[in-house]
């Protein structure tokens, strides 16, 4: 019987050897793969990163599903008869145009930047009827749309947000559990 419990032992030391192991691995990869590779923010400053995803994604959101507008029925009253394209056209030409304001974070500061963002609002307005289209024009003249909004809209803004934005605070206590310190 001696024999028996003596290679328990050994089996539950190893056991427990491997589990810890296991655990610090584990602990390890949740630390460095399970949140996102940015975030602290492009550089330590999360107020692009905010920019980029949240704001830039309600666009996308809304652009992509622009060819549903048509179809809606006003909320509260499923009987309703659906807004049609007539009242679409209008809904995109104040709602986008409200979003392309709202990711705009720098003020027009000379007139290259005044005259792009009036030719975007016109740009927005004149093909409304474009954007709501399901088919292949629709689809190009939406992702038409999202590079315009990038280039004028959101390019402008990065670099402005990256300098007035504060940058966030390394966690030392981090490098020193990991053992880097």
């Amino acid at each position: 019987m001696a024999r028996d419990r003596e290679p328990l032992k050994v089996k539950a030391k190893r056991l427990e050897r491997e589990n810890r192991v296991f655990r610090e691995r584990e602990r390890d990869f949740e630390e460095r793969y399970q949140g996102p590779a940015d975030v602290e923010g492009v550089g330590g400053r999360p107020g692009v990163i905010i920019l980029r995803d949240k704001n830039m994604g309600e666009i996308l959101k809304l652009v992509n599903d622009l060819p549903n507008v048509p179809g809606l029925r006003p909320e509260g009253h499923p009987e309703a008869p659906p807004l049609g394209f007539r009242l679409a056209r209008a809904y995109v030409r104040n709602e986008v145009a409200k979003m392309v304001d709202a990711i705009i974070v720098v003020g027009s500061y000379n007139t290259v930047l005044v005259r792009d963002r009036h030719r975007l609002k016109m740009w927005i307005r004149n093909r409304a009827g474009k954007l709501l289209r399901p088919d292949v024009i629709g689809e190009a003249t939406r992702s038409a749309l999202l590079g315009v909004i990038e280039d004028v809209a959101f390019a402008p803004s990065v670099p402005h947000l990256f300098g007035i934005s504060q940058e966030t605070e390394v966690q030392p206590v981090e490098a020193e559990r990991k053992g880097f310190g």
